[in-house]
C-alpha cells in the first residue's frame, strides 16, 4: 500500500497522548462572533431555563412541607406557581435549542467557506504538497467532527450555574447530607480520564485512515480507465478494504472506550440516588431533614450530577474533536499566496518578458534554473525545448507568479513580480496545459470563465475562433451540455479548443502554452495549430514542445540545457550551430518515420 505522506496526505507519525489544544479550541469558538445577536439568544434562553430548573425542587420541597401540614390554600397557590414556572422552562429550553441549532450551523458554514476561501488562497506549492482526497476529507469528515463544540456553548453558562446553584440548593437544605453524596464525584472523573484518554490517539489515527481511503477511491474513479486497461480492480479493491478496515478498527477501538465510559457516568448516577433514601431517611428520623427537604434533595441529584456528567461527556467529545481541529488548523495555519502590490499594466515601451539572472530551485534540492537571463520582446513568439527536467516549465510557472525565484529578477511590461500584484498579473497572461482542465459544469460556462462580463455572444464568438463551434452545436444541448469530471465526456481535441476559446475570451497579452498539442491526434493537433497561429498574431507567446510541428511559425527558438540558455535562433540557425538542438529534430524525426510506418502497415 502506498504510504500517506507519499501520496500527499499528511501523517502524524506521533505515539505519545497529547493534551487537548484549548487553544485550537478557542480559535474554533471565535467564529460565533459573528452571529453575536444569535449568541445572546441562545445564553439568555439558557440562563432563564438554568434558574428556572431550580423552581422545582424548590415547589416540591414546599408541597410537601404543606401537604404534610394540612396547609391546602398554600398547597393550591404552589400548584399554580409550579405550572406556571414549567411552562417558562418549556419556552426557554424551545428557544434554547432552537437558537443553539441555528448558530452551530451557521458558525460551521462559515468555517468551511474560510477554510475553502483560505485553500483557494494557498500558493501552489503548498497546495501541491495535499492529496486533493485528503483536503476534501478535511473540509468534510474533519470539519463535521467540531459540531459538538458550537452546539455546547451554552452549556457553558448554563451548566456552571445549574452545578453552582444545585449545591447551593442542597447545602442549605442539609450540609451533611450534600457533603456526603458529592463523594463519588472523584473517584468518577479519575476513572473516566483513564479510560477516554487513549481516544485522542485513535481519533488521529481514524482521520489519517479515513483520508487515505478517500484518496484511493478518488484516484480509483479518475483513474477509472487505467484501473479497467490494467485489471486493477482487485489490487485497488484490497488496498481500499484495508484502509476502510482500519477506519473501523480504530472508530471501534473508541467505541469500546465510550462503552467504558458508562462506568463513571453510572458511578455519577446511581451511588447519590443509594445514598439520599438510606443517610437521607436516617437524617429524617434524627430530625435533621424534613420529608419535603429530602425529597427536594433527591430531585436536586439531576441538576448537580447532570452537569459534571455532562462536562465529562464533553471531555471525551474534545479527545475525538482534537485531532480534527489540528488537521483543520493545519491547512488554516499555511500561510495564503500574497495579495496586494502594484499593478501589471501591458506598457507600450516595456518588454513584455525579462529574465535577469533568475536561480530556482525546489525545496532547496538541486537548481532546476541557473542564473538564466531572458528577454522578449512584444508580439514575439518564442518556443522552449531541451529534454525533460531542464526548467522549461519552472519558466512558466515562474511567469504566473506560481512560485518565486531563488535568486535574480523577473519582469513582466517592466514590473518586477517580487512587488506586482498576482491578480493584475495573471489577468495579464493566458496558461494552456498539455493536459487541458475542464470544470464539471457546462460548454458555454467553461467558456465563460475567461472573461467575467462576457455574453453569449462572446462565447459563441471565441468557439467559433477556435474552431469549437461547429461540434458544440451538433451536441443534443448545445452550449448547455454538461462537459463532465475533468471533461470526461468530451474528446481531448475538444476538451483542448474550449480551452482555446477561454484563452481567446481571455484575450491576455502574454500567452504560455506548455505541450499544448502534446496528447493529439494528427487531425486534432493541425486544427489546434492553426487556431493557435491565427491566436499569436498579436502576443507574446512562449510555447513548450516536443513536437516539431508545434514550432511551426515561431520567431526564435531557445534551447533549454541544465536550468540556462545554451543557444537561441530560427530552426535553420540552431540546426547548423546547435548539436543539442540538431539530436533533438533528428530524434522527433526519427519518432514520426516510425509513427508513419506504423500507421502504414496497419
Amino acid at each position: 500500500m502506498t504510504p500517506l505522506r507519499q501520496r500527499g496526505v499528511r501523517v502524524s507519525m506521533s505515539k505519545k497522548i497529547e493534551p487537548i489544544p484549548w487553544f485550537l479550541v478557542r480559535r474554533t469558538l471565535a467564529f460565533l462572533g459573528a452571529h453575536r445577536a444569535l449568541l445572546l439568544r441562545a445564553i439568555v434562553s439558557t440562563t432563564v431555563v438554568a434558574v428556572v430548573s431550580f423552581a422545582g425542587p424548590y415547589f416540591l420541597r414546599r408541597l410537601t412541607d404543606a401537604a404534610v401540614a394540612g396547609e391546602f390554600d398554600v398547597f393550591a397557590w404552589l400548584v399554580a406557581g409550579s405550572f406556571a414556572f414549567a411552562l417558562l422552562e418549556i419556552g426557554a429550553a424551545y428557544k434554547k435549542h432552537l437558537s443553539v441549532t441555528t448558530i452551530s450551523a451557521l458558525a460551521i458554514r462559515d468555517m468551511r467557506n474560510r477554510i475553502t476561501r483560505h485553500i483557494q488562497a494557498l500558493p501552489m506549492p503548498t497546495l501541491e504538497g495535499y492529496h486533493s482526497g485528503d483536503l476534501v476529507s478535511r473540509l468534510n469528515n474533519d470539519l463535521d467532527q467540531t459540531t459538538s463544540l458550537f452546539k455546547r456553548v451554552p452549556d457553558y453558562i448554563h451548566q456552571p450555574l445549574q452545578l453552582i446553584g444545585g449545591l447551593l440548593f442542597m447545602l442549605l437544605i442539609s450540609p451533611k447530607l450534600t457533603l456526603v453524596v458529592c463523594g463519588s464525584m472523584p473517584l468518577s472523573v479519575l476513572i473516566f480520564e483513564r479510560v477516554i484518554r487513549p481516544m485522542q490517539t485513535h481519533s488521529g489515527k481514524k482521520m489519517e485512515a479515513l483520508a487515505e481511503a478517500n484518496a484511493s477511491l478518488q484516484d480509483a474513479i479518475r483513474g477509472a480507465s487505467i484501473v479497467r486497461a490494467f485489471n486493477l480492480q482487485n489490487i485497488l479493491g484490497v488496498r481500499f478494504r484495508k484502509q476502510a478496515e482500519d477506519v473501523e478498527r480504530h472508530d471501534m477501538r473508541n467505541r469500546v472506550r465510550n462503552i467504558l465510559s458508562f462506568i463513571p457516568f453510572l458511578t455519577l448516577r446511581y451511588i447519590p440516588q443509594l445514598l439520599v433514601p438510606i443517610y437521607g431517611g436516617l437524617l429524617a428520623f434524627r430530625g435533621e431533614i424534613t420529608v419535603g427537604g429530602l425529597l427536594a434533595v433527591n430531585w436536586l441529584i439531576w441538576p448537580v450530577f447532570l452537569p459534571l456528567e455532562s462536562f465529562l461527556s464533553w471531555i471525551r467529545e474534545m479527545r475525538e474533536v482534537a485531532p480534527a481541529l489540528k488537521r483543520t488548523y493545519e491547512i488554516l495555519d499555511h500561510p495564503p499566496e500574497r495579495s496586494g502590490g502594484r499593478i501589471v499594466i501591458p506598457r507600450t515601451g516595456e518588454d513584455p518578458i525579462v529574465f535577469d539572472a533568475v536561480s530556482f530551485s525546489y525545496n532547496g534540492n538541486g537548481r532546476v534554473l541557473d542564473a538564466l537571463t531572458l528577454r522578449i520582446e512584444r508580439c514575439r513568439t518564442v518556443a522552449l525545448v531541451g529534454s525533460s527536467g531542464c526548467g522549461k516549465t519552472t519558466i512558466l510557472k515562474l511567469l504566473c507568479g506560481w512560485i518565486k525565484p531563488t535568486d535574480g529578477d523577473v519582469r513582466v511590461f517592466g514590473q518586477s513580480l517580487q512587488s506586482a500584484d498576482l491578480a493584475s498579473l495573471r489577468s495579464n497572461v493566458s496558461w494552456m496545459a498539455q493536459d487541458p482542465f475542464l470544470f464539471p459544469t457546462s460548454i458555454g460556462e467553461n467558456i465563460a470563465y475567461g472573461r467575467k462580463d462576457a455574453t453569449q455572444d462572446d462565447i459563441v464568438a471565441a468557439a467559433h475562433a477556435a474552431n469549437a463551434h461547429d461540434f458544440i452545436a451538433s451536441l443534443p444541448e448545445g452550449y448547455d451540455t454538461q462537459a463532465g469530471e475533468l471533461g470526461n465526456r468530451l474528446s481531448g481535441g475538444q476538451k483542448q479548443r474550449i480551452c482555446l476559446a477561454r484563452m481567446i475570451l481571455k484575450d491576455a497579452p502574454i500567452m504560455l502554452l506548455d505541450e499544448p498539442t502534446a496528447a493529439l491526434d494528427t487531425q486534432s493537433e493541425a486544427e489546434v495549430l492553426d487556431t493557435l497561429t491565427r491566436l499569436m498574431v498579436d502576443k507574446t507567446v512562449v510555447i513548450i514542445s516536443h513536437r516539431l510541428s508545434s514550432l511551426r511559425g515561431v520567431d526564435e527558438i531557445l534551447v533549454v540545457d541544465n536550468g540556462s540558455i545554451r543557444a537561441r535562433g530560427t530552426h535553420a540557425q540552431l540546426i547548423a550551430q546547435d548539436e543539442l538542438y540538431r539530436q533533438f529534430v533528428e530524434r522527433q524525426a526519427i519518432r514520426d518515420e516510425s509513427a508513419i510506418t506504423v500507421g502504414g502497415s496497419s
